[in-house]
């Protein structure tokens, strides 16, 4: 990328010697933006980087875009390609994404909200402009209510208690109480969800256990507020 922008600016300053309209606007653009991977690759240096992805900033990838777009490429082909010449292939792939026609894509990067905003970002394209394919439809609507539903881990509520413990506030004793409350009553119900023996027979290979009332499903919650 800088070297790129460079041949730019130098470009452009070859172009307002010779008195070139809007060159000089143009090369100021370009410095700034030069400025900017510069402070980018300043503060790499001086922290804990990633070398792959400083390689992406300093050095010139047109040879990485070059051979993208020759061909279909796989995600395991991008990767291999990009690693054998110490480049972040993932950031290069999401960089070269606004030149691509074609893209082919797990569901979740347009089923998940979170995801599908940044992958519209990478396009550069509003959802208006594109053409979506579902390929095994009938796979869409399992996918489609995964991403539609929430859950809350036990992992997640041990994680949360854990952090309290080193948090200065007068409003992290409240948060223990009401998070250790929620994580109690959550293994309180799978605890009694268990058949007879059977929590005796889980091992490395966990599944899901539904906890959920066969009359309300919110009797996890309404025991919590309790």
């Amino acid at each position: 990328d800088r070297a790129e922008l460079s041949e730019q600016a130098q470009s452009l300053l070859d172009g307002m010697r010779e008195g070139e309209s809007g060159a000089a606007d143009a090369r100021s653009a370009v410095t700034d933006e030069l400025d900017s991977i510069d402070d980018e690759l300043e503060e790499l240096k001086e922290g804990n980087y990633c070398e792959h992805y400083y390689n992406n900033l300093a050095r010139n990838t047109d040879e990485f875009f070059q051979w993208l777009f020759d061909d279909v490429r796989t995600h395991d082909e991008i990767f291999e390609y990009a690693g054998k010449q110490n480049l972040c292939g993932y950031e290069l792939l999401k960089e070269g994404m606004e030149g691509i026609d074609l893209v082919v894509c797990n569901y979740h990067h347009l089923l998940d909200p979170m995801i599908r905003e940044e992958f519209f970002r990478w396009l550069d394209r509003d959802p208006e402009d594109i053409i979506t394919v579902f390929d095994e439809a009938h796979n869409i609507e399992g996918a489609a209510r995964d991403h539609a539903s929430r859950s809350l881990t036990e992992n997640t509520l041990e994680s949360a208690m854990n952090e309290l413990e080193d948090v200065d506030d007068s409003r992290a004793e409240s948060a223990r109480n009401v998070i250790g409350t929620f994580l109690e009553s959550l293994r309180d119900g799978y605890e009694e969800a268990f058949g007879f023996g059977e929590r005796e027979q889980v091992g490395e290979n966990w599944y899901d256990l539904s906890i959920a009332s066969q009359g309300r499903r919110d009797d996890l919650t309404m025991d919590f507020l309790q």
